[in-house]
């Protein structure tokens, strides 16, 4: 089937699609859910020289995509692993396209409005693949030392799972390079299962976000003293488990923890063993999703609900 009929079968179904160039940059100046494309429009836009198609993801039909960037993948099992984790009666629900670099997108509809693109799970950047940046940097930046390697520090994070949502779009075949590995009609996912294919996704991710500073109800030089006493001189992992939390890995970075309760996720939370952070993956705790969680946060939140007087009162009382 041509890529202009194709285009027309998606948007009579209440879909949007865009044109894209060879690099999957849009070939169209405007575009989005508010900018629609109609049947009349199709032999204009997607002519005999386009190759590839873009589907708009989020809008109308709710459609979200979650993008499995396989050439960033070290294990080698990442795709397999996900699937082992995941509820199959879930994945089963989903339409699965191959990507061009071997990775994949599982596509569905959701019942959880505004959605935005967001990375799931990341890895840190290794050093040859730094030395690689800077590399490359030194001949972009040829007269520019200082700026080719400032790239190259900067290199920080590689990026193996991400939600395409609102405001987002993926390549669909027959764009050269993608193909149908699950051909079905999108189908709609409850909110539950939804999160559910998010929590296995961010229970892969492996990069410690660094600190944010929380808006706490206490905030004067000697208090912030004694948090930070008990950030340097605390682990959390007690907490933790004293709260239901098991502990199912650990490296020498770093240890994986399963929330309390059901889950088929292989792992809920990192801990990193050195600087002591604690990030959540799973939407079904106290903790918010991707946010950094010093040991007083992880007090405050499991044994004060969050209230810094609280646990205030109960340190200097110890």
């Amino acid at each position: 089937m041509s890529i202009n009929k194709i285009a027309t079968q998606y948007i009579k179904n209440g879909y949007q699609v865009i044109p894209l160039k060879s690099d999957k940059t849009p070939m169209i100046y405007s575009w989005g859910w508010d900018k629609p494309i109609f049947e009349k429009q199709v032999n204009q836009l997607f002519t005999e020289d386009v190759e590839s198609i873009g589907l708009l993801m989020g809008g109308k039909t709710n459609l979200l995509a979650i993008d499995f960037d396989l050439k960033y993948d070290t294990s080698g099992t990442l795709w397999e692993d996900f699937k082992k984790s995941a509820n199959s009666s879930v994945l089963k629900k989903c339409r699965v396209h191959k990507t061009k670099n071997n990775g994949y997108h599982l596509i569905f509809k959701t019942e959880i409005t505004n959605l935005q693109n967001k990375k799931l799970a990341n890895r840190e950047t290794t050093d040859d693949e730094k030395k690689d940046t800077l590399l490359k940097s030194m001949l972009k930046y040829p007269n520019d030392f200082s700026k080719a390697l400032k790239t190259s520090i900067n290199d920080k994070v590689r990026v193996l799972i991400e939600t395409r949502a609102n405001g987002g779009y993926i390549a669909i075949p027959p764009t050269a390079g993608y193909k149908v590995v699950h051909d079905i009609p999108f189908k709609q996912l409850s909110e539950a299962e939804t999160n559910h294919l998010l929590e296995v996704a961010r229970s892969f991710n492996s990069y410690i976000i660094p600190v944010v500073d929380y808006n706490r109800d206490i905030i004067d030089d000697k208090n912030d003293n004694i948090f930070n006493n008990y950030n340097k001189t605390k682990c959390s992992l007690q907490v933790l488990k004293d709260n239901g939390w098991e502990e199912v890995s650990r490296n020498e970075n770093s240890a994986r923890l399963k929330r309390p309760g059901q889950t088929s996720a292989s792992s809920s939370a990192l801990y990193d063993l050195e600087t002591k952070v604690f990030t959540c993956f799973s939407t079904s705790t106290e903790f918010d999703p991707g946010k950094s969680y010093l040991p007083i946060d992880v007090l405050a939140m499991l044994n004060f609900n969050g209230d810094y007087k609280q646990t205030l009162k109960f340190i200097l009382n110890k």
